[in-house]
């Protein structure tokens, strides 16, 4: 680990994009399973920074349920990195006049009509695209807790030893459950990890388990380990205690370092 720690840092892969979005009030965030990271790190963002609802659905959802019987749905921001589903939304966005941004890590997507597209691109995009969001919306406000975030942005240099230290926690080969908190970090976990990584409440498939919760959460997912303890599982709990809107972003640049010392990625 210490020849690891030396020759890499997880520094070095972040990147803080310039985002020029105007986030106005009623607005709706569109997404599919593989950005829901991106999408939930700005809703809660908004949410829990700038105190202003808002309202997350899926591209399908929004695109055949919602958006065509619904006239209350103009200010849009789309992420979604798929050609075909790309096309889908922005053919729906221009039919009913949504205006707004496509946020993408693919840069073969186009803009159309009042949609328009930035693009993003690195090795870790989808993540850099999640702490460019949260350093926005925590610039443009006025209180502690963004003061905390942008200063600890501000510090990510050192994230790299608290990773490093926090992977000596997690063993990563276990089933592995997330409380709600770190459900935004599912899809990019499953991807680097080659495997499924579960929500606290679905149905264990061995016997040993890895639960993954933070302080926010911990109490309903412990009703849960409690249950599963009392039907012979053997539960380990792991609690990540630091800031929500973080907290998937952190757990996912570890499964990352995971895949690194492991020689996966």
């Amino acid at each position: 680990m210490s020849s690891f720690k030396d020759s890499f840092s997880i520094s070095k892969k972040i990147n803080f994009y310039n985002i020029p979005i105007e986030i106005p009030e009623n607005l709706t965030l569109v997404y599919d399973e593989d950005t829901e990271l991106e999408a939930f790190t700005l809703e809660r963002s908004i949410i829990s920074l700038k105190g202003t609802f808002v309202k997350s659905v899926s591209l399908y959802e929004f695109s055949f349920l919602e958006n065509p019987y619904s006239g209350s749905f103009k200010d849009i921001i789309v992420f979604v990195n798929d050609d075909n589903k790309a096309r889908i939304i922005l053919d729906n966005a221009w039919a009913l006049e949504n205006i707004g941004y496509l946020i993408t890590c693919n840069s073969k997507i186009k803009g159309k009509s009042n949609i328009k597209v930035l693009y993003f691109s690195d090795e870790l995009c989808e993540i850099n695209v999640s702490l460019s969001l949260i350093r926005k919306v925590a610039t443009e406000v006025n209180n502690k807790r963004a003061e905390d975030i942008i200063k600890e942005l501000e510090n990510i240099d050192s994230l790299n030893q608290w990773l490093l230290t926090k992977l000596n926690e997690i063993n990563f080969d276990k089933e592995i459950f997330l409380s709600p908190i770190f459900f935004p970090a599912l899809t990019l976990m499953r991807r680097y990890l080659n495997r499924d990584v579960k929500r606290f409440y679905d149905l264990p498939t061995s016997k040993d388990l890895i639960f993954i919760t933070s302080g926010v959460d911990s109490i309903i997912v412990r009703k849960r380990e409690f249950e599963l303890r009392n039907s012979m599982f053997n539960v380990r709990e792991i609690l990540l205690d630091i800031d929500p809107l973080l907290a998937p972003i952190y757990l996912i640049l570890m499964t990352y370092l995971f895949k690194r010392v492991k020689g996966g990625l």
